[in-house]
């Protein structure tokens, strides 16, 4: 449910002056949508409206996100739950 899905800490995503948007079929079909999503998993350990067997969550830390355009999302432009040193620059 995520166009990205970063669960590795330390990474930074250039974007190069290019967007990243869901597409119009996925947005009419998928209501629950990130773009980018920064834990393995978009709620929380037992928490959220969507059933999860996981019972640890990543959590990844010092992540940039840079150099780009968010369009077209159903829900949200980042999802992350408990992250640290997230830097957005030039969005």
């Amino acid at each position: 449910m995520a166009g990205i899905i970063v669960e590795a800490s330390n990474v930074v995503i250039d974007m190069c002056g290019f967007s990243i948007k869901q597409s119009i079929q996925d947005y009419c079909l998928q209501r629950f949508f990130a773009l980018i999503q920064l834990n393995n998993m978009p709620f929380n350990v037992g928490k959220g409206p969507i059933l999860e067997n996981r019972t640890e969550m990543s959590v990844p830390e010092n992540i940039v996100i840079k150099n780009g355009t968010f369009e077209l999302t159903s829900h949200q432009a980042i999802l992350g739950n408990n992250n640290k040193n997230l830097t957005l620059t030039n969005i």
